[in-house]
């Protein structure tokens, strides 16, 4: 599985409860950018309100960066990571599809 919160956006001496956030945002992006066939339409739908609700609900992306992890900029670099990686995934499936 690919990791996408990268070392460099934290701090070097995090308490493990920042870790085990850092992987739950990393097993959420796994999971919304696994191809939509895969998920039910209900899971996909609550991702996608988890990365783009630009309001801080508790326990969505803008909550835990910055409440838990002190890093609203982290928001911005993880959504981006995100619009990158689903858009090379769906060029390299056009591209295998069309030949």
């Amino acid at each position: 599985m690919k990791i996408f919160v990268e070392p460099e956006d934290v701090d070097q001496a995090v308490p493990a409860e920042v870790l085990l956030w850092l992987a739950v945002i990393d097993r959420a992006i796994a999971d919304y950018c696994t191809p939509a066939q895969e998920l039910t339409a209900y899971y996909k739908a609550d991702l996608y309100n988890f990365f783009f609700d630009n309001a801080p609900r508790p326990y969505n992306l803008v909550y835990i960066c910055s409440m838990l992890l002190d890093r609203e900029d982290a928001v911005r670099k993880i959504r981006k990571r995100i619009a990158t990686h689903t858009l090379t995934e769906k060029n390299r499936s056009f591209r295998s599809s069309s030949f």
